[in-house]
């Protein structure tokens, strides 16, 4: 029976153990490339006495290492890869170097790979398309080359060791290509074989996942601006710093306006080097020159900006690209962004990304109202320290608390909406207003409301807003200069409008019908409200940097900030009325 429950052991033991660790060593120019069958942590070079050569740990393990060194031609090195506990060592022989090192970059601008006699190098071409190869070649000794490339010869003279010349040949349809390299005694022969690849494979092999403008220098999204979309101060806000003199600096013309990122990702089992171009084009399809690069006085037909980026096997890279907006020739309205990847040694782009992008200025109409609101707030402002005592001495003590109970009644519902309102916002977004603005406006206005019926007074609406701010500001933290903003402009449009209206001048209204003493409280709350709403807005627009369609500006102008009021003074009427029978 222990017999059997000692095989039980060993069994799970062996079905439990991790694969063995595989790992193989190539030398390539510069240093020696190793593949493992799991990520490595260390990686150590050994020569044949056991003494270290070479050695590189890594902050992320990765089953593609690039030891580098310059190793000895000709040569056996030990290979010795640790990988979670796990160690597994491989020979590498080092090949005997000629009088010239070859290497081969097919198409031209891929990676190079080092080639030795007899080698059968496969070379991918897409449908239809003709590649530029190069062929490097590298001195070890001085001397003649004669290089015969197909039906091509050509000879080269490498006059010092270490010294390099490149041989490019263009390389169309599927015959394998014979290539001799042959440098004075020595002759090194290998056979190119092209392989078409049809476009859309390459297509699925290099994605473009994404495409962000405005985004930083990193490539990162810019998530405070809106996407496709390019904003400039406007024309008359430039003109007055510059007439003043008030923090006006000219802006570098090399320098970009924002950056837009390309991000790519490489399904293959190769690395890619691929050239990412980004061109602006009107609405006829002509470049955009107010879009053209500036730096180093680049002056292209396209006005194009391109950048060169390797993308490793099975990975995504960000491509970022400057872009640049000149203010002075640029005008408003619609563009195209173009944006080409293509494979270096390619002529034909495998990606051809169209975007849009809208170029606009700030709004006359925002600075004006921004400019108003702000007088609007000083104005409030002022008036409650300039008449704030003189009011408070026209009211006794019973009218002095209840505008303080119906101002706590308003921050208890500005509260209740407030919480209410972030859970409505992860679900219906910037569209919350239109249902925490049924407990925010409506009842808060018919409390207002019913505040103005039983003490009809000039200063009873300021200082009920004063209760809610002072009770708001103590419970929820809202002593900020744009809070402050807001407040003065409430004070300052509600008494103005409830003095216009008759709300406050006198007592007369009181005894009008019940359809009047509605319409009057609706004028008086409703444009006072929507007046508030419009500040806050504008306030937003402004300080926060938010773009607002003007369909929205208008929905809650119309809705929260007018009807909604309404709605809740026809509910003041009958509230109010029952409170009056209890006050006499």
């Amino acid at each position: 029976m222990r017999i059997w429950w000692l095989l039980w052991v060993v069994l799970l033991g062996v079905a439990c153990a991790p694969d063995p660790l595989r790992v193989e060593a190539e030398a390539v120019m510069g240093g020696v490339e190793v593949q493992a069958s799991a990520p490595l942590e260390r990686v150590e070079l050994l020569d044949d006495g056991g003494y270290m050569v070479a050695a590189r740990t890594l902050a992320q393990p990765d089953p593609m290492v690039m030891l580098l060194l310059p190793w000895e031609p000709g040569r056996h090195y030990v290979l010795r890869a640790t990988a979670r506990g796990r160690v597994a060592t491989a020979g590498l022989e080092t090949p005997a170097l000629g009088r010239v090192r070859v290497g081969l970059a097919a198409p031209l601008g891929q990676t190079q790979r080092p080639v030795v006699d007899g080698d059968q190098v496969p070379v991918t071409l897409l449908a239809g398309e003709s590649v530029e190869a190069a062929l490097l070649l590298t001195a070890v000794e001085p001397g003649p080359v004669r290089v015969r490339w197909g039906g091509a010869v050509e000879e080269v003279l490498l006059q010092v060791p270490g010294e390099r010349v490149t041989v490019v040949r263009t390389l169309t349809g599927e015959a394998p290509v014979q290539v001799a390299v042959e440098a004075m005694d020595e002759a090194l022969r290998f056979t190119e074989h092209p392989r078409m690849r049809p476009a859309e494979e390459a297509r699925r092999l290099l994605r473009v996942v994404a495409v962000h403008l405005p985004a930083d220098a990193t490539g990162r999204p810019d998530l405070a601006r809106p996407a496709d979309r390019v904003s400039l101060p406007s024309a008359w806000w430039g003109v007055l710093l510059r007439t003043l003199r008030l923090g006006y600096r000219p802006r570098d013309e090399q320098a970009p306006w924002t950056w837009q990122a390309v991000v790519l990702e490489n399904r293959g089992d190769t690395p890619l080097n691929v050239a990412v171009s980004a061109r602006v084009v009107d609405a006829e399809g002509k470049p955009a020159v107010a879009f053209r690069s500036r730096v180093r006085e680049a002056d292209t037909a396209s006005g194009a900006v391109t950048v060169l980026l390797r993308i490793p096997p099975n990975d995504r890279v960000r491509a970022t690209l400057p872009f640049f907006v000149e203010r002075a020739v640029v005008l408003e309205g619609g563009y195209r962004r173009l944006i080409e990847v293509t494979p270096l040694g390619s002529t034909v782009p495998l990606h051809r990304v169209d975007r849009p992008l809208y170029l606009g200025r700030g709004s006359p109409w925002a600075s004006l109202g921004f400019g108003m609101a702000l007088l609007a707030s000083l104005g409030g402002l002022v008036l409650l320290v300039w008449r704030g005592p003189r009011w408070l001495r026209a009211l006794n003590t019973a009218e002095l608390m209840t505008i303080a109970l119906f101002g706590s009644l308003t921050f208890v519902v500005a509260a209740a909406a407030r919480l209410l309102g972030y859970g409505i916002a992860s679900v219906l977004g910037p569209f919350s207003p239109l249902v925490t603005g049924l407990i925010d406006d409506a009842f808060r206005t018919c409390l207002l409301a019913a505040l103005v019926v039983l003490v009809p007074r000039v200063g009873v609406g300021a200082f009920a807003s004063l209760v809610g701010y002072l009770m708001r500001g103590l419970a929820l933290g809202s002593f900020h200069p744009a809070d402050l903003l807001y407040f003065g402009s409430v004070v300052c449009f509600l008494e103005g409008c409830l003095w216009l209206a008759g709300l406050t001048r006198h007592e007369r209204w009181l005894d009008e019908g019940r359809v009047a003493r509605w319409v009057r409280m609706s004028l008086g709350f409703g444009v006072a409200n929507a007046l508030s709403v419009a500040a806050g807005l504008v306030v937003t627009v402004v300080l926060y940097r938010l773009f607002l369609a003007d369909w929205y500006v208008a929905m809650m102008l119309l809705l929260p900030g007018f009807l909604y009021v309404v709605a809740g003074c026809w509910l003041a009427v009958r509230f109010a009325e029952s409170l009056r029978k209890v006050t006499s």
